[in-house]
């Protein structure tokens, strides 16, 4: 039951983040809603265990799809095993391209706390030292005096990138 709820939280901390905050909060208007037909699991590790489950979270991203509200990429895996895998929503929706598994995302901060947890995994690891400078890491770095650390704390000095 426990690593249900832990399964259950992680993916609504995901669902937090890749919902579309520019699209209407009303979701009651259901038009062109369809069920959906029941995903197909890429590997058939506990599908038998897992398919109610995956079954409801796809009619609920389904349905969240059509009335414009979610734009995302969804994985869910099990032990390395991808358990369930779909795209929903529009990369571009101006001229509807629809969103792949090879779509890119501008983040924004999200990306900062996972990148953050693989790095401390590494250093936990011992496979890296945060005071280590970042130019000898990353080849071609040109803030020859920035470390791993300073980084992770945002005390780098580095200029924002995005504009």
């Amino acid at each position: 039951m426990q690593q249900k709820i832990k399964y259950i939280f992680t993916l609504l901390f995901c669902l937090l983040f890749t919902i579309n905050c520019n699209q209407p909060s009303n979701l009651s208007d259901n038009t062109g809603y369809k069920t959906p037909t029941p995903p197909n699991v890429e590997f058939k590790i506990d599908s038998v265990k897992y398919r109610k489950e995956i079954f409801r979270l796809d009619t609920l991203f389904t349905k969240l799809a059509n009335a414009n509200a979610i734009n995302a990429n969804i994985i869910i895996a099990k032990n390395n095993q991808i358990i369930y895998k779909k795209s929903f929503g529009y990369a571009v929706k101006e001229n509807k391209t629809l969103l792949t598994d090879s779509s890119l995302f501008q983040l924004a901060s999200v990306t900062k706390v996972i990148t953050s947890i693989g790095i401390l995994i590494l250093y936990e690891q011992g496979k890296l030292n945060l005071n280590e400078l970042v130019c000898n890491i990353i080849e071609g770095f040109p803030h020859k005096t920035v470390t791993v650390k300073q980084l992770l704390t945002h005390r780098s000095g580095l200029a924002d990138y995005t504009y």
